[in-house]
């Protein structure tokens, strides 16, 4: 297995949620979802450098996000960089800086580290973002640029794959794995949707 980053100061400065701190390889349950066994060993490929991306695709609860920020994790605690973003934050962030009140920076500026830099990045909920033109237009920059680099990306989303941008799909195609399991947030017992 990879290594693992300590949890605290280092998930804050790489944009892990204070809550998920502790989502890690070794804290993955795989016995709760036995269907999430290619998803989490595609994920530590990734994190070990020998895969470059995964596209975790499925249902709610099933444990993609755990996995997403287990493997930035682990690639932190082998000397690595990186970043975890919801989709709709980082986009919401990129409007922001370029276009809010009192901004002075221009798209490529904000973006150029995530196009070209060598830190893995972890885009989250894919495709929940508000399908606008220029939305679509940064996630596909952003997305085509590390595909052709080939560096280290980590994407999720609980979206039809129609919903998602085909030239996207097409690209992180060769990582996509269909996530199956029931819903790891229901209370033993209750019925799922």
């Amino acid at each position: 297995m990879p290594g693992t980053a300590t949890p605290g100061a280092k998930t804050a400065e790489h944009g892990i949620p204070l809550q998920r701190a502790h989502d890690s390889f070794k804290s993955f349950d795989r016995r709760r979802n036995p269907g999430m066994k290619q998803a989490a060993e595609r994920c530590c490929q990734v994190a070990e450098g020998s895969a470059w991306c995964v596209l975790l695709s499925g249902g709610f609860g099933t444990g993609k996000t755990h996995l997403a920020i287990a493997t930035l994790m682990a690639w932190i605690g082998n000397g690595g960089a990186g970043y975890f973003w919801k989709v709709p934050d980082f986009l919401d962030w990129l409007r922001q800086r370029a276009y809010g009140d009192g901004a002075h920076w221009s798209i490529e500026e904000l973006t150029e580290s995530y196009r070209s830099g060598p830190a893995l990045i972890v885009f989250d909920d894919l495709g929940t973002e508000n399908p606008t033109e220029w939305a679509h237009e940064q996630l596909y920059r952003v997305l085509d640029s590390r595909y052709d680099r080939r560096l280290p990306t980590v994407l999720t989303t609980n979206q039809d794959l129609g919903r998602i941008d085909g030239r996207i799909l097409s690209r992180y195609r060769e990582g996509l794995v269909v996530c199956r399991g029931r819903d790891m947030r229901a209370r033993p017992g209750e019925e799922e949707p």
